[in-house]
């Protein structure tokens, strides 16, 4: 569903958390869309900086 997408996406990156829980992921950005026509959600990440975040870690 669109809300779990979007939760999904918050539990992954550190900004989406409120508590800054540290399993998060530094800076990664997730975003969610939900598509009405085909009832399907996809979830995008953007890794931001890879100095901060490896590339493998963040697979």
């Amino acid at each position: 569903t669109k809300e779990q997408a979007h939760r999904i996406a918050l539990n992954i990156c550190e900004e989406g958390s409120k508590n800054n829980e540290t399993e998060k992921l530094k800076c990664i950005r997730g975003h969610s869309w939900w598509y009405e026509e085909g009832n399907l959600a996809q979830i995008a990440f953007n890794l931001i900086d890879f100095e901060v975040t490896n590339i493998q870690y963040s697979l």
